[in-house]
Protein backbone atom coordinates (compact mmCIF):
# COMPACT_ATOMS: atom_id res chain seq x y z
CA UNK A 1 0.00 0.00 0.00
CA UNK A 2 1.64 3.52 -0.85
CA UNK A 3 0.85 6.17 1.59
CA UNK A 4 2.32 9.34 0.88
CA UNK A 5 2.34 13.27 2.43
CA UNK A 6 0.78 15.95 0.40
CA UNK A 7 1.19 19.50 0.95
CA UNK A 8 -1.87 21.43 1.10
CA UNK A 9 -2.98 25.36 0.74
CA UNK A 10 0.32 25.74 -1.40
CA UNK A 11 2.89 24.80 1.45
CA UNK A 12 5.61 22.89 -0.03
CA UNK A 13 8.64 20.33 1.13
CA UNK A 14 12.18 19.51 1.39
CA UNK A 15 13.70 16.08 2.46
CA UNK A 16 16.34 16.69 4.65
CA UNK A 17 17.07 12.83 5.05
CA UNK A 18 18.73 12.26 8.81
CA UNK A 19 20.00 15.46 9.42
CA UNK A 20 18.04 18.29 11.30
CA UNK A 21 19.10 21.66 9.27
CA UNK A 22 17.42 24.24 12.06
CA UNK A 23 15.91 27.36 10.85
CA UNK A 24 19.25 28.34 8.93
CA UNK A 25 19.14 25.42 6.60
CA UNK A 26 15.09 25.43 5.86
CA UNK A 27 15.25 29.05 4.83
CA UNK A 28 17.55 28.67 1.79
CA UNK A 29 16.13 24.63 0.94
CA UNK A 30 14.97 24.19 -2.53
CA UNK A 31 11.02 23.13 -1.78
CA UNK A 32 8.33 21.30 -3.88
CA UNK A 33 5.15 20.92 -4.10
CA UNK A 34 4.72 17.34 -4.87
CA UNK A 35 3.73 14.67 -2.60
CA UNK A 36 5.97 12.76 -0.40
CA UNK A 37 6.19 8.60 -0.53
CA UNK A 38 6.36 7.28 3.11
CA UNK A 39 8.59 4.60 1.65
CA UNK A 40 11.12 7.74 1.24
CA UNK A 41 10.71 8.72 4.75
CA UNK A 42 12.77 6.16 7.28
CA UNK A 43 12.19 6.77 10.75
CA UNK A 44 14.20 9.67 12.27
CA UNK A 45 14.13 11.70 8.63
CA UNK A 46 13.38 15.24 8.56
CA UNK A 47 11.73 17.55 6.80
CA UNK A 48 11.73 21.73 6.13
CA UNK A 49 7.90 22.62 5.50
CA UNK A 50 7.54 26.31 3.84
CA UNK A 51 3.92 27.23 4.32
CA UNK A 52 1.73 29.63 1.31
CA UNK A 53 2.34 32.54 3.96
CA UNK A 54 5.99 32.14 3.74
CA UNK A 55 6.95 30.80 7.11
CA UNK A 56 9.33 28.22 7.76
CA UNK A 57 9.18 24.88 10.11
CA UNK A 58 10.34 21.12 10.22
CA UNK A 59 9.69 18.08 11.30
CA UNK A 60 11.21 14.69 12.50
CA UNK A 61 9.32 11.18 11.71
CA UNK A 62 10.25 9.59 15.12
CA UNK A 63 7.94 6.66 14.52
CA UNK A 64 4.67 5.19 14.11
CA UNK A 65 1.79 3.93 16.51
CA UNK A 66 0.05 1.51 14.03
CA UNK A 67 -1.07 3.77 11.22
CA UNK A 68 -0.15 7.03 13.22
CA UNK A 69 2.61 8.61 12.63
CA UNK A 70 5.05 10.30 15.49
CA UNK A 71 6.19 13.80 14.87
CA UNK A 72 8.40 16.05 16.63
CA UNK A 73 7.99 19.75 14.80
CA UNK A 74 9.64 23.61 15.18
CA UNK A 75 8.04 26.11 13.58
CA UNK A 76 9.50 29.69 13.49
CA UNK A 77 7.92 32.93 13.29
CA UNK A 78 9.69 35.06 10.72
Amino acid sequence: VEKYLVPQNGAKFSISGMSNRGYAGCSVAAYSGSKISLWALPIGSYVCVKTNQGRYSEFRLNGYSGTTMNLGYTTWNN
